[in-house]
């Protein structure tokens, strides 16, 4: 039994209408993956961290450690901060002891920091100084999304009072 034949015009058509289809597939993965990429971005968006920030005075203003508190339910796996506003307070060289850097020192790294866990750092705090300091945080999470968010921090007040009773 023999096969019918079709006109030249059906093939045409059909072959226009395979490659239609392959414009549509294509087409549709590109829409798809840059509906995922919108969709990405809303969601580093929404999870931007939150910190609250104080500095704390250590035997009757000696020394000063400043915390960063993360507010945020996320957790992330690193931070490093900056202090880009304010005079007079800087992190000190050694973290553990008491050697004085020449000069204040700007940034300091820490580790991952869970909700409401806190980040401190020893600091150096001048006698004159700025009321408050900004501090620019650069964060990453375990999906090494990336942030930067700015957090004030009130300076200490003035140095304490020290009197001798007797």
């Amino acid at each position: 039994m023999a096969l019918p034949s079709y006109p030249d015009s059906v093939e045409i058509a059909a072959l226009v209408v395979s490659i239609f289809s392959a414009l549509v597939s294509v087409g549709s993965v590109v829409y798809a993956r840059r509906a995922v990429r919108i969709e990405e971005d809303r969601r580093r968006d929404e999870q931007i961290p939150s910190f609250t920030g104080d500095i704390e005075e250590m035997n009757y203003g000696a020394w000063h450690r400043l915390h960063l508190r993360l507010a945020t339910p996320w957790p992330l796996e690193h931070l490093t901060a900056e202090i880009v506003e304010g005079d007079g307070i800087g992190f000190t060289q050694d973290q553990n002891g008491v050697e004085r850097a020449p000069a204040p020192i700007r940034t300091a790294a820490f580790g991952a920091l869970l909700q409401g866990d806190r980040a401190t750092w020893r600091v150096e705090v001048a006698e004159e100084r700025s009321d408050q300091i900004r501090i620019r945080v650069a964060c990453t999470d375990r999906r090494a999304a990336r942030w930067q968010v700015s957090v004030p921090v009130d300076a200490p007040l003035g140095q304490p009072q020290v009197r001798f009773l007797g």
